[in-house]
This record gives C-alpha cells, sequence and structure tokens, in this order.
C-alpha cells in the first residue's frame, strides 16, 4: 500500500523545526500551517514566520501566540499556588512535562504551549492531595464522581492518574501516581 507523501506544509513544519527558516512562504496553505502549527502547540516558535505571512493572516497569528502565552502563565501562576498549598499540606509532588520540559529545554517556559498541568504524587498521599486540591476549587473529571476509599485503592489499581478541573478558569490539573502504564 502506497502511502502519501507529506504535504507542503508537513515538509516546511519539519524543516523548520530542525531550525531551517524559509525565506518565503510561496505555494504554501498557511491556513493549513496555521492548523499545524495550533494542533502540535507551536505558536511560541512562530514569531520568525510572522514577517512572511500576508497582512491578512498576521492578525490571526499574532493572536494564537499571545493567547498561548497568556494562558501558559495562567497555568505557571496556578503551578505555584499549588506546589505551595501542597508543601504547606507536607505532600510531596514533582511536577512533570509542560513547563519544567520548556524550561529544561529552552529555557523559557513561554516557549512550549501547555494544555494542562501535571503531577507525579504518591499512591499513599494522593487521596490527601485530592482534597486539598477540592479546597482549592478543583474538581474530578476523571473519575466523574467520588469514590469510596476502598474504591479509590481499586481504581489505583488500574489506573494511575486523576484529572481535575478548577471550577473558575477551567485549567486542567493531571494527578499522576506512576509515571506510565
Amino acid at each position: 500500500m502506497n502511502r502519501p507523501g507529506p504535504t507542503k506544509e508537513q515538509e516546511l513544519l519539519y524543516n523548520f523545526l530542525k531550525g531551517a527558516i524559509p525565506h518565503n512562504l510561496d505555494g504554501i496553505d498557511t491556513g493549513e500551517l496555521f492548523r499545524l502549527f495550533r494542533r502540535h502547540r507551536l505558536f511560541p516558535l512562530a514569531t520568525s514566520l510572522l514577517p512572511l505571512l500576508n497582512e491578512a493572516d498576521t492578525p490571526q497569528w499574532k493572536q494564537a501566540i499571545q493567547q498561548g502565552s497568556f494562558h501558559t502563565f495562567a497555568l505557571i501562576s496556578r503551578l505555584f499556588e499549588v506546589l505551595d498549598r501542597l508543601e504547606i499540606e507536607g505532600i510531596g509532588v514533582l511536577p512533570l512535562k509542560g513547563p519544567v520540559l520548556a524550561q529544561s529545554l529552552y529555557g523559557d517556559v513561554n516557549q512550549r504551549h501547555m494544555r494542562d498541568l501535571d503531577l507525579l504524587v504518591s499512591r499513599e498521599e494522593v487521596l490527601k492531595a485530592l482534597e486539598v486540591l477540592k479546597q482549592m476549587g478543583y474538581e474530578l473529571k476523571f473519575p466523574a464522581k467520588e469514590l469510596s476509599p476502598k474504591k479509590w485503592q481499586s481504581y489505583f489499581r488500574h489506573q494511575y492518574d486523576v484529572v481535575l478541573v478548577h471550577h473558575k478558569d477551567g485549567s486542567i490539573l493531571e494527578l499522576h501516581t506512576r509515571l506510565a502504564y
């Protein structure tokens, strides 16, 4: 079975991520390129493409870059708030992925837009952490309802994370009890 090759937009993105900044966007569907950047949350890296865009496309790209930055900074603020509160309660957690990865790779958390926050907590402390997070305004999203202590034990034999959403700003926090299945 023959697979189609990458599109021009996919090739441009691939080469761009390897450090090859294009000289122009001739023959490129900038709408499709925008969708690729949005899908992969790469708008922080898109500023070097702004001078190559036509005047009609530029505002949409600038807005996406700015919105991603605002969202990232709001999540970082929320992360510090959560870490401080859990530390006060004596609960040890380790931030994962998103901001930690961005800081390690790029030296700047704003260079990678993120969707949520991920924290690693021991199974022994997860229920205590959940209680603290609920006091902070987080609500369970997955599992969708509160479980008894016995059902939580069963749950964590088969699952390794809990997803919470903040009731005011909709920020998502994933509380992991291990790194992989």
